[in-house]
């Protein structure tokens, strides 16, 4: 056992791992702020905006805090394009150089690019090496003599104070009708979305593993007696919980149906909502307003 140090103490003295345990406890899965990519045109090359970046260390050695002013020192030139009939994706990355970690004897860090394998079709995302954060995914067309037709996808997460915890609400699926199978539905607007999660693929993605309560809220119209609707919680395209109400009457508006759940979730996982009716199949209302949402609050790791 190791009491150590408190931080920033009159006449303290402790190793600098110890500054890196509170960066990591503050962003566990680290993240950035500013350090948008865009390719430089008419070249392979990559550029992040100045910007700061938490990354986080090989097992036990905590998050490392990396600032730059200027695009310019960002720069990185990807290999060169697959063949035309193929493509690749690559990954742009902020590389922390430990000496004390990595016994590579720098202590700076640096911008690289990690190419994937060349693909007819779905080409496979390479990891990210050892300390290191993946600021976005490039994917290179094939015979491509620049990247200015390239998609680019930032995959960092925004650093968040401990105030400011990742949460965040989708809705407006429009008015689609349940089936007696599993819907999922896509949502076209967002509202508090925060703390490094995103509005995505018509849900919400969370920035980093832990535990978050999350909802479904599906607003029915005419539900007819003795009909059964089951809201549900999609993560990562796949129903994962569910709740249940029955129709009475033939309303205009309602029941209203939902479903609430604090579950496990991987950095990058996608909630939205769903659905499914055993039934007649009711439309769901309210078009563009909130009545119809899926919404995610971080709880903790």
């Amino acid at each position: 056992m190791t009491k150590y140090q408190p931080l920033w103490q009159q006449a303290g003295s402790y190793a600098a791992s110890v500054d890196r345990g509170l960066l990591g406890s503050l962003w566990p899965a680290g993240g950035v702020t500013g350090a948008a990519v865009a390719a430089v045109a008419n070249t392979m090359q990559l550029q992040a905006q100045p910007g700061t970046a938490a990354v986080v260390m090989q097992a036990g050695q905590g998050v490392e805090l990396c600032r730059w002013d200027a695009a310019a020192d960002s720069t990185v030139t990807l290999t060169a394009a697959p063949p035309s009939g193929q493509s690749r994706i690559d990954v742009y990355c902020v590389q922390v150089r430990d000496n004390a970690i990595d016994a590579g004897g720098n202590n700076d860090f640096i911008f690289i690019a990690v190419a994937g394998t060349p693909a007819a079709s779905n080409p496979t995302t390479p990891a990210t090496p050892a300390n290191a954060l993946a600021l976005a995914t490039i994917a290179v067309p094939g015979a491509a003599a620049n990247l200015n037709s390239a998609t680019i996808t930032p995959r960092a997460a925004t650093l968040w104070p401990g105030l400011a915890s990742p949460g965040g609400r989708a809705y407006n699926p429009g008015t689609p009708y349940v089936g007696a199978t599993t819907t999922i539905f896509t949502c076209a607007s967002s509202v508090g979305v925060r703390g490094g999660c995103r509005f995505a693929s018509g849900g919400i993605v969370v920035p980093q593993a832990g535990l978050y309560q999350v909802t479904v809220m599906l607003n029915t119209q005419g539900l007819v007696a003795n009909t059964y609707m089951y809201p549900q919680i999609a993560q990562n395209g796949a129903a994962v919980s569910r709740g249940t109400c029955v129709g009475s009457t033939v309303a205009v508006n309602g029941p209203a149906c939902a479903v609430s759940d604090v579950l496990l979730a991987a950095a990058g996982d996608l909630f939205q909502m769903a659905g499914f009716v055993q039934g007649s199949g009711p439309q769901l209302v309210g078009g563009t307003t909130e009545l119809n949402f899926v919404s995610v609050a971080f709880v903790g790791p």
